[in-house]
């Protein structure tokens, strides 16, 4: 029985484009391949901004685009988007840094020494290169057990909230 020829599944395409663009990779040839690839019907930049976004790689993939020099390639409507969202992202990734400072400033004061977690690790040790290429959206302190209730009344005073989790 001879083979059937399928036609390119669009969705596993723009996953596997998405994510040669946010690897490391560095070759000149993988990203001339990626240059080439970028125009062909296979490629659908509505699919792989949609599959960014699901998975809070949009920022991520506008640095591996400007770290393989691809972001001169795109079409102009694509390239202002993905620029605008990662500057909010980098925006909003200095806030929290501001914001982590200053609660732990104001728990230091009350002699409690908290260990930030998580994507909140990352605002002070970051593990990307680019200080915009990992969305977050709220900041992990870990306080000792025995001091949650003055660390949540010293956060307070300063204008956050107490939020129970319904989970």
């Amino acid at each position: 029985m001879p083979l059937k020829v399928c036609s390119v599944n669009l969705n596993i395409a723009s996953h596997d484009y998405l994510c040669q663009v946010i690897s490391p990779l560095t070759d000149t040839q993988d990203i001339a391949r990626l240059k080439t690839q970028m125009t062909r019907p296979e490629v659908s930049w509505e699919r792989i901004i949609h599959l960014a976004n699901s998975h809070l790689l949009i920022s991520a993939l506008w640095v591996g685009l400007c770290e393989k020099e691809l972001d001169s390639e795109l079409e102009n409507d694509v390239r202002n988007y993905l620029q605008e969202l990662y500057t909010l992202n980098l925006r909003r990734n200095q806030g929290l840094r501001r914001q982590a400072i200053e609660a732990i400033a104001v728990l230091n004061k009350k002699g409690i020494v908290p260990m930030l977690i998580k994507g909140a690790v990352q605002l002070f040790r970051p593990i990307h290169k680019d200080f915009g290429a990992r969305i977050m959206a709220d900041l992990d302190i870990l306080v000792p057990e025995d001091r949650i209730a003055e660390a949540i009344k010293a956060l307070t005073k300063i204008g956050y909230q107490a939020h129970k989790n319904s989970n």
